[in-house]
């Protein structure tokens, strides 16, 4: 995405969600590959400082609704007790491979009304300005939002809309996500 400016004056655009996947930030739970040439501990501060940068990221981004949807109900406890109160709401991800958690998790906030993105918590280079310009796209009519990476996937995505088997039999980690995805846009014809 190109990064769109963001003025002071820039009201809040209503209707469009946020939710990022996170996961506890703990020793052996998280950066898994990293950790086995760091260390766990290590892995996991790494991981600590992407969560903790995702989260200032997003409320600078000032989106009406966040969302944060640990991968698992043991780890929902540990974001309502430190996220809540600076008005983030908590919400398990479903079971089942990404692409089913992601679609289960946009539909779950779509059906609430609105547009909603979709980002993991471990990006390390984004900046507010890429969200405000995905949540600019949406709320003036674009269907989809994508965010893509060099290495063939991307890092954010969105709808306005719910977009049936858009993440069904998607090559999950490897160079051909992106692609595949933009098939499925193509192919239910939206606008992106």
């Amino acid at each position: 995405m190109l990064g769109a400016r963001v003025s002071s004056h820039d009201a809040i655009a209503e209707g469009v969600a946020i939710i990022v996947f996170a996961r506890r930030p703990s020793a052996g739970r998280v950066k898994t590959r990293l950790a086995r040439s760091i260390g766990k501990r290590r892995a996991a501060a790494v991981y600590a400082g992407l969560l903790g940068r995702t989260i200032e990221t997003v409320e600078d981004a000032a989106f009406e609704r966040r969302w944060l949807m640990p991968a698992s109900a043991d780890e929902a406890h540990y974001f309502r007790s430190r996220f809540a109160h600076r008005g983030w709401q908590v919400r398990t991800q479903c079971r089942g491979h990404l692409g089913r958690r992601m679609e289960r998790a946009l539909k779950s906030v779509l059906c609430d009304g609105g547009a909603a993105v979709l980002i993991g918590s471990d990006i390390a280079d984004f900046i507010a300005d890429d969200l405000v310009e995905a949540r600019r796209a949406l709320a003036a009519g674009a269907d989809a939002v994508i965010g893509p990476v060099r290495d063939g996937g991307y890092w954010l995505i969105g709808a306005s809309r719910v977009i049936h088997d858009a993440f069904c039999h998607i090559p999950w980690s490897t160079a051909r996500v992106f692609d595949r995805t933009i098939d499925r846009f193509k192919r239910h014809r939206l606008e992106w």
